[in-house]
């Protein structure tokens, strides 16, 4: 999982693009965000990840601070 991003912002107020791989199929799912925070990432974590795909066994991420914050720990528990 990573964030892309600072991007000019688009029409629909969005700066930030988050990519997700699946590592074995090599099938990415993005999405554009407003902002690079932890609330947002864990909507879209939760929402296009988890109840569409099912839990990861595992996630690989560049340790940014938004992916140590205390409410992406939570949703990982």
């Amino acid at each position: 999982m990573d964030l892309l991003g600072l991007f000019p912002k688009s029409q629909g107020g969005n700066r930030w693009i988050i990519v997700c791989t699946d590592y074995m199929t090599r099938y990415a799912i993005t999405k554009a965000l407003p902002t690079a925070e932890a609330p947002e990432v864990a909507k879209f974590f939760v929402e296009e990840i988890i109840l569409t795909h099912g839990a990861p066994r595992t996630i690989i991420t560049d340790r940014g601070t938004v992916f140590q914050s205390n409410l992406i720990a939570e949703i990982n528990n």
